[in-house]
């Protein structure tokens, strides 16, 4: 039966609209703001030219913001790659490599070896970064606040995938 696991995040927001689900340091997040965040970021990779089964590395460490790229990755249909922030260049571009990302979405603690992996595996101009609270923004890459910019349309089409889809090449509308 087909399906994708982002559908439980907007069900839930539907029930439990105020309740907290994510918590980080001070940052609260409830259900609602989890679902529309998420649906923000599925745009904004979508108005970037991501299309269902692509591939997007994630390289952030436990914060709200990995959370929220992780659904709207899945809501957009696309595959999300996990990479540790501990990653040096050359492991970091293995993984790009292996995946086929075809974007990365970091942090600014990582930049740098995370930057040389991207141009190692030629995606250094699909680089978003997550900057540190009280540190400017990194020269590399685009903010992490430009996904949030995006426009979701007023219901989001989530794609379904089968349990045995292994990177997107069986997605379908839905």
């Amino acid at each position: 039966m087909p399906f994708n696991l982002a559908r439980i995040l907007p069900e839930s927001a539907r029930s439990h609209p105020d309740k907290t689900v994510l918590i980080s340091g001070t940052d609260r997040v409830s259900y609602a703001g989890f679902d529309a965040a998420s649906d923000r970021v599925a745009a904004g990779l979508c108005e970037r030219g991501m299309r269902p089964g692509d591939a997007i590395a994630v390289q952030l460490p436990d914060v709200v913001q990995f959370a929220v790229a992780y659904f709207g990755i899945l809501k957009a249909g696309c595959v999300a790659v996990p990479m540790n922030v501990g990653f040096s260049a050359s492991e970091a571009a293995h993984v790009l490599r292996s995946s086929g990302a075809r974007l990365l979405i970091t942090w600014a603690g990582c930049v740098e070896d995370a930057a040389k992996a991207a141009a190692d595996v030629g995606i250094a101009d699909d680089i978003i970064v997550l900057a540190t609270p009280g540190l400017p923004q990194p020269s590399v890459g685009r903010p992490f606040a430009q996904l949030l910019a995006g426009t979701p349309p007023g219901t989001w089409p989530l794609w379904q995938t089968d349990p045995d889809d292994s990177g997107g090449d069986r997605l379908h509308g839905g």
